[in-house]
């Protein structure tokens, strides 16, 4: 007779008292019953321990629940490995602290993965954003719902997706994993909350031999919420550009460990696109000035990885003959790239107001 559950929902939290009622009473509901849920408290200063232990006393699921209770702050991915540590179901979901589940989620994943023995199903899900009391539905840009699909189809054609083509989400949600590949991939999580969704994907994709896009939504994803739109200064951190370039160089790794080539050149417009935004993000100030002079000399030594001399490959693409950040990048022109992304930061002002305010709507600061 099976002892184990079939499906082990790991759950992290971090200051999410005012969302974890809602979070539990997703998975109490759930129509399909053999599950397990982990809560990994991420040493929160909050009271998420004792509103964990009330809500699944009232909902009468404390047999089906294991709490962890971390005594040091591990951060999102390496919260999740402790989780799996002790997770005994045959298939991995997971579940940010301030979200939460249809009625009929796990179901609908779970259904396809036994029938077919799969490694991997992946749903749709949707955006939320609470203020407004509206939501925005997210849906894999596949045209082969439904159906088995195996490798080396699957790697060949969707692996590029955690290399900046978006067709699927690179989030750890969303996803019904195997827990013997996930296992298998054996992810060693960064020390850092940088990009880690799409690591652990870009390591375990890999191993993926089947798989299913269902074209259903039971994911509600709260845009706002503890891991989407707090206040980070880590764009404003000169922390931010050096881990993404360690991001870059280990994704170019992947693409050369796996003959992977046609994900090089959405690799390196990416990177191009970072760069960008980043410093678009810090370029406040004319290049003239001390905070200006600053941020120059910033650039140009960031611009000595040798990560940026593949930006050449784009002055060969008719796009970008006469991208003139491109250009600069090229020349390590520190000054241009400055001076390039401060015009921009000047343009992306209504959008700048946009976001602080929607902030403002959602955390009241």
């Amino acid at each position: 007779m099976k002892s184990s559950p079939s499906i082990s929902i790991i759950a992290n939290f971090y200051n999410s008292e005012r969302f974890i009622p809602k979070l539990i009473k997703s998975i109490a509901g759930q129509s399909f019953r053999d599950w397990e849920l982990i809560c990994v408290n991420d040493c929160s200063p909050g009271n998420d321990q004792e509103i964990i232990n009330k809500e699944i006393t009232k909902l009468r699921i404390s047999d089906k629940v294991k709490l962890i209770n971390n005594e040091v702050n591990l951060g999102i991915s390496r919260a999740k490995m402790v989780g799996i540590k002790v997770a005994q179901g045959d298939y991995l979901t997971f579940i940010d602290g301030d979200d939460w589940l249809a009625p009929d989620a796990l179901e609908k994943l779970i259904k396809p993965a036994l029938k077919h023995d799969l490694d991997l199903v992946v749903m749709n899900n949707y955006k939320i954003l609470p203020c407004f009391n509206y939501k925005i539905l997210y849906r894999s840009q596949v045209d082969e719902f439904d159906k088995v699909l195996r490798y080396p189809e699957i790697f060949e054609k969707y692996y590029i997706n955690f290399f900046g083509i978006n067709i699927f989400s690179v989030t750890y949600w969303g996803k019904l994993y195997k827990r013997d590949l996930v296992l298998k991939a054996n992810f060693v999580p960064p020390a850092d909350s940088i990009s880690e969704d799409e690591l652990f994907n870009l390591t375990v994709f890999p191993h993926v031999r089947s798989m299913m896009f269902i074209d259903y939504a039971g994911y509600y994803w709260r845009w706002g919420g503890i891991t989407s739109g707090k206040k980070n200064d880590i764009w404003t951190s000169q922390k931010y550009l050096p881990r993404m370039l360690e991001i870059y160089h280990l994704r170019k790794d992947l693409i050369d460990k796996y003959n992977y080539n046609k994900a090089f050149k959405y690799l390196v417009i990416e990177l191009k696109n970072i760069l960008k935004t980043c410093i678009s993000s810090l370029a406040k100030y004319k290049s003239s000035s001390t905070d200006g002079a600053e941020i120059i000399k910033y650039i140009e030594t960031i611009l000595k990885d040798p990560a940026y001399n593949d930006v050449k490959i784009l002055q060969g693409d008719g796009r970008y003959r006469d991208d003139t950040f491109i250009e600069a990048i090229c020349r390590k022109d520190a000054l241009s790239v400055y001076e390039i992304c401060h015009l921009d930061y000047k343009k992306r002002w209504r959008s700048r107001m946009v976001k602080s305010l929607l902030h403002i709507l959602i955390y009241g600061v």
